[in-house]
C-alpha cells in the first residue's frame, strides 16, 4: 500500500512540473511576442504621427500600413498558439478531422510528406484520450521536422473495443532512447505525452535507432464518448 502511494505521490509530481513547464514556455512567448509587437507598433505610430505633422501623408500611410502587417502577423501567431494548446476542431469535428487539418497546415509550411491512416471508422473517443492523441502527434512531427531530418512520416490511429493504438514511424536521424531521462529538457515534449498517457492508463513506446528513424507507440485504454 505505502509503494502504491508513492508511486501516486512521484507520478502527481511529474505530472506537476509538466504543466508548470508547458506554463513556463507559454509565459515565455506571450512575454517576448507581445512586448516586441508592442515596441514596433508603438514606432510606427509614433512614425505616422511626425509624417503627419510635417504633412508627408504618403510616409504617414506607409507607416500605418506596416502596422496593420505587424497586427496581421501577431494574429496569425496568437491563433497558432491557440491551436498549440487546444485545436477547436477537435471539439468540433473530433480527432481524425484535427489530425487532417494540422497535417494540411504542416505541409504549407514544411516539406514534410504525411501519409495517414486512419482505422477508427469514425469511433469518438473521450475528450482526454483526443487531447492526448493529438498532442501526440503533435510534438512527435514538430520533432520530425525539427531533429529528425525526414523527409515522410507514416501516422496510423486504430482501434479495438478496449483499446487505441497510435503509431508514428519516420526514418530520420533518430537518437539514444535511454538518454530521454537524462536530457529531459529537450525531449521535454515526449515526456509530456508520456505523462498524459499515463494519467489515463496507458503507455507510450519510443523505439530509436540512431540512423535508423523513430516509432512512437502510444496505447490507451479506450472509453468511447457518449452521444
Amino acid at each position: 500500500m505505502k509503494q502504491a502511494e508513492e508511486q501516486v505521490r512521484v507520478f502527481s509530481r511529474q505530472l506537476l512540473s509538466v504543466r508548470e513547464e508547458e506554463k513556463r514556455q507559454l509565459s515565455v512567448v506571450l512575454h517576448h511576442d507581445v512586448g516586441s509587437i508592442t515596441v514596433a507598433l508603438s514606432a510606427h505610430l509614433l512614425a505616422a504621427e511626425e509624417y503627419l505633422a510635417e504633412g508627408k501623408s504618403g510616409q504617414a500611410l506607409a507607416s500605418i500600413g506596416e502596422c496593420r502587417r505587424i497586427f496581421t502577423q501577431f494574429v496569425t501567431q496568437l491563433k497558432a498558439l491557440a491551436m498549440d494548446l487546444r485545436p477547436p476542431d477537435l471539439d468540433l469535428l473530433g480527432l481524425t478531422a484535427a489530425l487532417r487539418q494540422h497535417f494540411r497546415e504542416l505541409s504549407r509550411v514544411s516539406p514534410l510528406k504525411i501519409r495517414f491512416y486512419d482505422a477508427t471508422r469514425g469511433a469518438n473517443f473521450v475528450p482526454e484520450a483526443q487531447t492526448t492523441l493529438f498532442r501526440t502527434v503533435q510534438e512527435c512531427l514538430n520533432n520530425v521536422i525539427k531533429h529528425a531530418g525526414a523527409v515522410s512520416v507514416h501516422v496510423s490511429l486504430s482501434a479495438s473495443k478496449r483499446l487505441i493504438w497510435l503509431t508514428i514511424t519516420d526514418r530520420g536521424k533518430g537518437f539514444d532512447p535511454n538518454r530521454l531521462e537524462i536530457e529531459s529538457g529537450r525531449h521535454l515534449g515526449l515526456r509530456a505525452v508520456q505523462v498524459m498517457a499515463e494519467s489515463l492508463g496507458g503507455d507510450v513506446v519510443v523505439s530509436s535507432t540512431i540512423g535508423q528513424g523513430t516509432t512512437i507507440r502510444v496505447v490507451l485504454p479506450r472509453k468511447e464518448e457518449a452521444t
